[in-house]
């Protein structure tokens, strides 16, 4: 007697969300284990709370990487620890979407967190290997928000 398949697997989309944990990236802001996704820097390693500091994302892979308008949160060092305190919307974000292509280095405009520490950039991209979404976390090098200090690049 044969089967019939309700064809539910074929079309079923399936996302997988990649979890960073502390421990799973190095101070780089490379993945480990996904050494072909972007790199995301800070240009500052001191800048004012509140101020506009540029993030420079580059794609040295051969894959594209996919990103939306609000890509981006923070995650801030306490007791030794990060923690996630802030995403990058500002109040809103549109719905659009963009491509950083294999050789591209662009720009980002990052509005920091007006609390002084130390902080980094959890950069959020997709790519779809196989035909299958899945979501990359690429977190930069960290940086210090203090109002004392001007911004100053390295």
């Amino acid at each position: 007697m044969a089967r019939r398949s309700n064809g539910s697997a074929g079309r079923r989309i399936v996302i997988t969300a990649v979890v960073l944990l502390a421990g799973a990236c190095s101070g780089d802001g490379i993945i480990r284990g996904l050494e072909s996704a972007p790199r995301a820097e800070t240009v500052f390693s001191r800048v004012l709370p509140g101020a506009t500091m540029p993030l420079v994302l580059t794609n040295a892979s051969v894959k594209n990487w996919d990103y939306g308008a609000c890509p981006y949160a923070f995650d801030r060092r306490e007791e030794g620890a990060w923690t996630a305190v802030q995403d990058g919307t500002s109040g809103g974000c549109i719905a659009i979407g963009y491509v950083l292509r294999p050789g591209d280095k662009i720009t980002w405009p990052v509005s920091v967190p007006e609390a002084e520490g130390t902080y980094r950039i959890r950069f959020r991209f997709l790519h779809f290997p196989n035909n299958l979404a899945e979501e990359v976390f690429v977190i930069s090098n960290s940086f210090q928000v203090a109002a004392e200090v001007a911004a100053t690049e390295d």
